[in-house]
């Protein structure tokens, strides 16, 4: 076999030809943002982008509509339509009872402060004493219950007066408040920024009248002229906080969403839309069927009377119209004047009352009040049966599941305030109050499980009864009260004393954790073996429950 001749090796460019130079000025731009580096890779710690946003909200949409103080347009849907009827909705019993019904439920619950690290006995005392200064706070629960119209105008604030007051369990004077001012949301305006960084980005300002002196005596004590702090925005002008003036508003929130990429006006929706928003043309539409009625009524309720006077005669026809309009006025009464032709059976002069159907009436009735106000009723509250009665089946059945339903939208509410507490009131009093406790978190925590309190009990014994095992750990957070230690003075009722177990009456000696906790370590509910089977038990040596 013949040897194969070896080819010489080749270079690099002999193999791929010269290597081109490339103009990075005139790369397509797909190409130079491919070459985009991350302006943090080289620092340790930070975020991609340095945390940024990655395109400013803004411009998100299919255009800009701003004013020269780059705010954000009303994006409510009542108010782009109307103002006039954007002020007058809460003025409808219908929407004011459902929203009352809502906003009363979240302000009336306990609350409580959560340290951090629950087993950090200085973040606990911090954590009481915060609950301390937040007892002061004038009219606690009406702020609150102020903060949950957001729910409505899609944000609402509070503008806070502090003070220095003694609290008398610490023995030291701590920043309290010692007033509060309820803020409308709908004077409420927000910044943007285009990522120059020019202007603050999502810096708050408030809505003020002509008569508002932005110079030396609006900043008493201090007497510090403000400078470009009062701006010009669609409707007014706007008073734009400082962040120091920002620490003492406490704005609260409605559903944050982005807005639609064709409406401009939406971009406003990342700082809250409320139920006014999303019933305004549902009420619009409400409000042209009362109107309806109410001509409906005017005109018909009374019946309709023909009166009758001679054909071709002028002055019987001028007298009987002035007394057709005179009796107008006295009352609401729709008179049709009828000439009758002369004739020997005519009757010239007389009045026929015919008196219109009111199933017409009673079908728009039932439109305002079945269609209309239970949608707006289903948005509000999630169901009908928190302000109506209605038949819900045999035994009942559905009165739960409405229960349950009006509670999901309680519990998301609470869980919503409580986090804006926690951020726009909580952390600036313990910032102010316990200056070196600066890493120290404390959570603002609204009891939402109180109600259900005695439900779920109720379904855990049955649970137990059938021989679940159940946490010790989950019935005192259900309780609400921590798990005692054996450095802790307790109590507990002598007759889980006497029987030498934690369990419920009726328990077994020597039986397991039950509801009422202590036992075995097995976690081998009573009335089972621990093996899982069920054990014989004799009914008449057990007390009843």
């Amino acid at each position: 076999m013949a040897k194969q001749r070896q080819q010489p090796a080749r270079t690099r460019q002999e193999a791929f030809g010269q290597p081109r130079v490339v103009d990075l000025e005139n790369l397509p731009a797909e190409q130079k943002l491919l070459r985009e580096k991350d302006p943090a890779r080289e620092i340790a710690g930070v975020p991609p982008g340095i945390g940024q946003d990655i395109v400013p909200p803004p411009f998100m949409v299919i255009g800009r509509s701003t004013t020269s103080a780059q705010t954000y347009r009303d994006h409510d849907e009542a108010r782009r339509h109307s103002r006039a009827n954007a002020a007058k909705m809460l003025n409808e019993p219908l929407i004011k009872e459902c929203l009352d019904a809502r906003r009363r439920s979240v302000a009336q619950l306990n609350w409580h402060l959560e340290p951090e690290d629950e087993s950090d006995e200085k973040e606990k005392e911090i954590a009481d004493g915060l609950t301390d200064i937040l007892k002061l706070t004038p009219h606690f629960t009406e702020m609150r219950y102020n903060l949950m119209y957001a729910i409505w105008y899609g944000r609402t604030a509070v503008m806070n007066r502090y003070d220095f007051q003694t609290i008398r369990r610490q023995g030291k004077q701590r920043v309290t408040i010692s007033r509060w001012t309820p803020v409308n949301g709908d004077k409420l305006v927000f910044r943007w920024d285009d990522g120059t960084l020019r202007r603050w980005d999502e810096q708050v300002g408030i809505r003020i009248g002509g008569g508002f002196n932005a110079g030396w005596e609006s900043n008493w004590p201090f007497h510090e002229p403000k400078v470009q702090k009062i701006e010009p925005t669609d409707q007014s002008r706007a008073y734009f906080l400082d962040p120091w003036e920002r620490k003492r508003l406490v704005i609260h929130r409605h559903e944050i969403e982005d807005g639609a990429f064709e409406d401009p006006l939406a971009a406003g929706s990342i700082h809250g839309v409320g139920i006014r928003s999303r019933i305004y043309w549902t009420w619009y539409q409400m409000m042209d069927a009362i109107g309806w009625l109410m001509e409906f009524l005017e005109r018909s309720a009374f019946g309709i009377e023909l009166w009758t006077f001679p054909q071709g005669n002028p002055e019987a026809e001028a007298a009987i119209r002035t007394a057709a309009e005179e009796r107008i006025q006295s009352g609401n009464r729709t008179i049709v004047c009828v000439p009758i032709p002369a004739g020997e059976q005519a009757e010239l002069f007389g009045m026929q009352r015919h008196d219109a159907s009111m199933a017409g009436a009673e079908t728009l009735r039932s439109v305002i009040a079945d269609y209309f106000g239970h949608k707006i009723k289903r948005l509000i509250l999630g169901q009908t049966l928190t302000t109506e009665s209605q038949p819900t089946g045999i035994g009942a059945g559905a009165s739960p599941e409405h229960r349950e339903t009006f509670q999901d939208i309680v519990r998301y509410d609470a869980n919503k305030l409580g986090e804006t507490l926690t951020t726009e009131l909580v952390t600036p009093l313990r910032e102010w109050n316990y200056p070196e406790a600066y890493d120290c978190r404390i959570r603002m925590v609204i009891d939402t499980e109180a109600a259900e309190l005695d439900r779920k009990l109720t379904a855990w014994e049955a649970g137990w009864r059938m021989g679940l095992k159940i946490k010790t750990a989950d019935l005192y957070g259900l309780l609400g009260a921590s798990q005692p230690t054996e450095d802790d003075d307790v109590i507990q009722n002598p007759q889980f004393q006497q029987q030498g177990m934690g369990g419920m009456p009726g328990t077994p000696q020597g039986g397991g954790p039950e509801l009422g906790g202590g036992g075995g370590s097995d976690g081998v509910s009573a009335g089972m073996s621990s093996s899982g089977t069920p054990k014989e038990t004799n009914p008449a040596t057990e007390p009843e429950t």
